[in-house]
C-alpha cells in the first residue's frame, strides 16, 4: 500500500498463537494499519472472530483473496465455533454459502469477488459496518496482475470507509509494503531453505523421504515431474490440492490414487494459502521454473507454501531454476516522464509498441462523457511488483536476506550444478488412456466439464491441430475412440453441433482446402478493399500487406471458433475497441464460415454512427440522407472529421489557420449543422489528433454495451414467459465488431429492443429494415450473395 509512511509500532508475544488482546490493538477508528505478522498460523484471524462488533447493531468484515481461504476458514469455524454457528456467515458466490445479512452475523467473511459484487449494498449499510480485516493482503496485490477486479482494492476500502478500522494481515508482506505494525513473537523457529537447480537430486530425495514412511509435501505447476514420483504400474497415491487446469495435466500423466491420509501432498499455487496440512511433521520441496511465466513465484509465495504443515516442517527444499534473460525496469522517473509527454497521444501510448510499458504499469483517468483519457498515473504495486520479481533473477535471493532473517529462515544452497530434466508430454493416446484410469476422480470434481478450444494466436498451423485435438480429447474423454480419429462415415451421425467440431478438426487439417479458401478470399476482400482505398496509396499498401501476412492464421482460428457450440472470441481490447478475430475479418467471410456450420448470424450496425454520435451528443437528430445519395459522402465526411486537429496541418508544415478555415468551409459544403461544426472545431482542434477517432469509439462501445444488455434483458423476459426457449437462447453470444454487434444462434427475432432502444435521449440508431434475422439454412435457395468457396 502506499500510504503514509508512519513510524512501525511492534507488539511482542511470547506464546505459540496471538491473544485476542493484541488483534484488537491493531485496529483503530480512521486508520488502515498494514499488519505484518511475521509467521503463519499464529490465530490473527482465529482471534479476529472472537472480537465482537463495538456496537450491537454492527458486524465485523474479512475478506480474503480466493474462495480456497475462506472455505478453509469455514472448515476451522465449524470445527472451533460450533456452539455459535450464526454468528459468522461464509460468502463466496455458490449457490449453499450465506448471504449478506447484517442482523444475523457478528462477522461476514467474503471473497473479495463476492465483497465486491455487494458493495453498493454494504455502502449504503456503511453505519452496520465496525472493523474490516483484509486478508493475506500480499496475495491481493499479487493477483492484481491478472485479477482487474483486484486493481487498487486497498485504496477503494480506505476510501468508501474512511472512519472505520481497518487491518490488511500478512505473514509475507511484498518487500516494497511498509507494515504499520509488526507482530513479534519473542521466539521464532530457526529454519533452513535448502535450494539447488538439480531437479533430479531434488526428485530423489522426494523418492526416499517417501520410501522411509516420511511426510512430503510437494508444490509445484508442472504435472509432468509426478511421473518420477509413481509405483511401477505408474499409479501416484497422494494428497491433492490443485487448481483445475493442472489436475487435467495430472490425471493424463498419472494413475492418481485420491489418499487425504497420503505421505504425499501435491499443492499448486492454488493451495499455496487457505490450505492446511495437519498430518503431521513435513518435508516440504518447491519446484519452481522461472523460464516459465506459469511456473515462476514470487519468495512470498514460498513462504505460505512452508505454512502449509501446520505442526511444523522437518526439511525444506526449493529446488529453483532461475531466469537469467529478464532486464532491469526502466526507473520510475524515466516512465512517468515518457507517459506525460506530448509527442502522441494517452490513447497511442496505450497501443504503441514502443510504450508497451504505459499499459502494464499505468491507470488511467477518462472523461466521463468524452471517453478520453485526461491522465495516466503510475501504479506503484504494478511497477513494484515486476521490479521485485526481476530483481530476483538479477540479484539473486540476497535481496531477501533480512526479510528471511525476520522470519527464521536462512538460505543454504546445495551446490550440486544444473539439472533440468527433459520431460515430455504425454502422447494423445497415453492421455487419453490414462484419463480413463482416472474416471472416478474426474467424474468426482467434474474437472473435465467446460473445456474450451485454444484460439490464442499461434506461429504454425500444427499448433492449432494439436490445440483442436487436445479439445476434442478432453471434452469426449469418455468415449472408447478419439474424436479426431473418426472417419466422415463416423461423424456424420453425430448430432449437429458435435459434427461441426469435426468439420471445423478436418477443415483445418486440409492444407490444400484452406489454401483454397484463402485463394478466393483474397480476391474478393481485396476488391471490397479497393473501393475503400485508393489501389496505389500507402494505406492500400499497408493493408495489403497486413491482410497477406495474416488471413491464412485469421481464418483457420475463424473455422476453429465458429465450430465450437458455443461460439467465443478472445477479447483484445484496446483503448475503447476490442480488435477481436471478427474485426480482422470482412464480415462476408464470416457469414461464410456460418453458413458452412448452418449457424444463424445476424450484424446489428449502428446506422451513419459516427455522425449520429457527434450530433446526439450535442442533443440533435441527424438528418436523413446525411452522406448523400447512396452514401456517397460517407468516406469523405469521415476523413473530414478525423483531421479536425490543428496537428495535421503542423505535421505536414501546412499554414494552420488556412487549413483550419478550409475544414470548417468544407463541413459547411457538407451540410454540417453550424452548432455541430462549433462543436467539433472548440473541442477537437487543439486536442490530439486521434481525439475525435477516440471521442466516437467510447460512444460507440457504450452503445453496444447497452444493446447487448439488452438482448440478455429481453431474451431473459422471453424464457420466464416460455421456459421451452432455455434450451435455444443457451448457445446464442454477442460479440462486439467495431460499430456493430453480432449475434450468434438467436433463435428469434428482437426487433422490439431495437425500437425502443434509446442512448443520449436518441432512438433510430439501427436501420432495422436491413437487419437479416432468418438462419441461414431458411435463406438458401435465395441467396443473392454467392459465398466463398470450396464448401465442406
Amino acid at each position: 500500500m502506499n500510504n503514509e509512511i508512519e513510524p512501525t509500532k511492534s507488539f511482542s508475544y511470547n506464546t505459540r498463537y496471538l491473544d485476542t488482546d493484541i488483534v484488537k490493538k491493531c485496529f483503530n477508528p480512521g486508520s488502515h494499519n498494514l499488519v505484518d505478522k511475521i509467521i503463519c498460523g499464529n490465530g490473527f484471524t482465529f482471534n479476529f472472530l472472537k472480537i465482537p462488533p463495538s456496537k450491537k447493531y454492527q458486524c465485523n468484515i474479512i475478506i480474503v483473496p480466493n474462495k480456497r481461504v475462506v472455505q478453509s476458514k469455514q472448515q476451522s469455524y465449524n470445527r472451533d465455533f460450533s456452539k455459535n454457528k450464526a454468528l459468522i456467515g461464509f460468502i463466496y458466490g455458490d449457490d449453499s454459502t450465506n448471504r449478506v445479512d447484517f442482523n444475523r452475523f457478528d462477522t461476514m467473511m467474503f471473497v473479495v469477488d463476492s465483497f465486491l459484487n455487494y458493495i453498493d449494498v454494504i455502502k449504503k449499510n456503511r453505519n452496520l459496518v465496525d472493523k474490516i480485516l483484509i486478508d493475506e493482503c500480499h496475495s491481493m496485490l499479487i493477483q492484481s496482475t491478472f485479477r482487474h477486479k483486484l486493481v487498487g482494492f486497498s485504496k477503494l476500502i480506505k476510501e468508501t470507509f474512511p472512519k472505520k478500522a481497518i487491518v490488511s494481515v500478512t505473514a509475507t508482506p511484498m518487500l516494497f509494503q511498509n507494515a504499520n505494525i509488526k507482530l513479534l513473537p519473542t521466539e521464532i523457529e530457526q529454519r533452513t531453505i535448502n535450494v539447488t537447480e538439480n531437479q533430479e537430486s531434488s526428485l530423489e530425495r522426494i523418492k526416499k523421504d517417501l520410501k522411509d514412511n516420511k511426510k512430503v509435501i510437494v508444490a509445484l505447476h508442472d504435472a509432468r515431474l509426478l511421473r518420477k514420483l509413481t509405483d511401477a504400474k505408474n499409479v501416484l497415491s497422494a494428497n491433492i490440492k490443485v487448481g483445475n487446469t493442472l489436475y487435467q495435466k495430472i490425471l493424463e500423466n498419472v494413475i492418481l490414487k485420491l489418499d487425504e491420509n497420503s505421505n504425499l501432498t501435491i499443492i499448486s499455487s492454488a493451495g499455496f494459502e487457505g490450505f492446511d496440512v495437519c498430518n503431521g511433521i513435513n518435508n516440504i520441496y518447491i519446484f519452481e521454473d522461472r523460464a516459465f511465466d506459469y511456473q515462476t513465484f514470487y519468495t512470498q509465495n514460498i513462504l505460505q507454501v512452508l505454512g502449509r504443515s501446520r505442526k511444523g516442517t522437518n526439511y525444506i527444499e526449493w529446488c529453483r531454476l532461475s531466469n537469467r534473460t529478464r532486464k532491469a525496469l526502466m526507473s520510475k522517473k524515466d516512465m512517468i516522464k515518457k507517459s506525460v509527454s506530448k509527442k502522441i497521444s494517452f490513447e497511442k501510448k496505450m497501443t504503441d509498441s514502443k510504450y508497451s510499458y504505459i499499459p502494464k504499469f499505468f491507470d488511467k483517468a477518462m472523461h466521463k462523457n468524452f471517453g478520453l483519457i485526461t491522465r495516466l498515473e503510475l501504479n506503484h504495486d504494478k511497477y513494484d511488483l515486476e521490479d521485485e520479481m526481476i530483481k530476483t533473477d538479477l540479484k539473486g535471493l540476497s535481496i531477501y536476506d533480512e526479510y528471511l532473517k525476520e522470519r527464521g529462515f536462512v538460505i543454504h544452497q546445495l551446490n550440486e550444478g544444473s539439472k533440468r530434466i527433459t520431460l515430455r508430454s504425454p502422447s494423445h493416446k497415453k492421455a487419453f488412456e490414462r484419463v480413463k484410469e482416472n474416471k472416478a476422480v474426474l467424474s468426482r470434481f467434474k474437472i473435465f466439464d467446460d473445456i474450451r478450444i485454444d484460439l490464442y494466436q499461434k506461429e504454425k498451423t500444427e499448433y492449432y491441430i494439436k490445440a483442436y485435438e487436445v479439445f476434442l480429447r478432453r471434452k469426449y474423454w469418455y468415449e472408447d475412440k478419439m474424436r479426431f480419429t473418426l472417419t466422415e462415415n463416423e461423424y456424420k451421425y453425430l448430432p449437429t453441433d458435435e459434427a461441426n467440431e469435426m468439420k471445423g478438426y478436418k477443415a483445418i487439417k486440409n492444407n490444400d482446402w484452406i489454401k483454397q479458401c484463402v485463394k478466393y478470399i483474397s480476391a474478393v476482400t481485396k476488391a471490397e478493399a479497393q473501393k475503400r482505398y485508393n489501389r496505389k496509396g500507402k494505406e492500400y499498401a499497408k493493408w495489403v500487406a497486413d491482410f497477406e501476412k495474416n488471413i491464412e492464421d485469421r481464418y483457420i482460428r475463424l473455422v476453429m471458433a465458429i465450430g465450437q457450440t458455443k461460439i467465443r472470441f478472445p477479447k483484445k481490447e484496446r483503448n475503447h475497441r476490442d480488435f477481436n478475430l471478427t474485426t480482422e475479418i470482412s464480415i462476408n467471410i464470416l457469414k461464410d464460415v456460418c453458413r458452412k456450420f448452418n449457424k444463424n448470424i445476424t450484424e446489428i450496425d449502428i446506422v451513419s454512427c459516427n455522425m449520429r454520435i457527434i450530433y446526439a451528443f450535442l442533443g440533435l437528430k441527424l438528418p436523413n440522407y446525411f452522406y448523400g445519395i447512396n452514401k456517397i459522402n460517407k468516406i469523405p465526411i469521415n476523413r473530414l472529421i478525423n483531421k479536425l486537429s490543428k496537428e495535421f496541418p503542423l505535421e505536414y508544415k501546412i499554414n494552420v489557420d488556412e487549413y483550419k478555415r478550409n475544414r470548417i468551409k468544407e463541413m459547411r459544403s457538407f451540410g454540417f449543422d453550424e452548432r455541430v461544426i462549433s462543436f467539433l472545431i472548440n473541442t477537437f482542434w487543439d486536442k490530439p489528433k486521434d481525439a475525435m477517432y477516440n471521442f466516437c469509439a467510447y460512444h460507440e462501445k457504450n452503445i453496444c454495451r447497452k444493446l447487448m444488455c439488452d438482448f440478455i434483458e429481453y431474451s431473459e423476459r422471453v424464457i420466464l414467459e416460455d421456459s421451452s426457449y432455455r434450451d435455444e437462447f443457451k448457445n446464442t453470444r454477442y460479440t462486439r465488431r467495431h460499430d456493430s454487434i453480432i449475434i450468434f444462434e438467436s433463435p428469434i427475432m428482437m426487433n422490439e429492443v431495437i425500437e425502443n432502444f434509446e442512448y443520449l435521449d436518441q432512438k433510430n440508431w439501427f436501420n432495422n429494415d436491413k437487419i437479416e434475422w432468418l438462419k441461414w439454412v431458411e435463406k438458401r435457395q435465395n441467396r443473392e450473395n454467392v459465398a466463398f468457396q470450396p464448401t465442406f
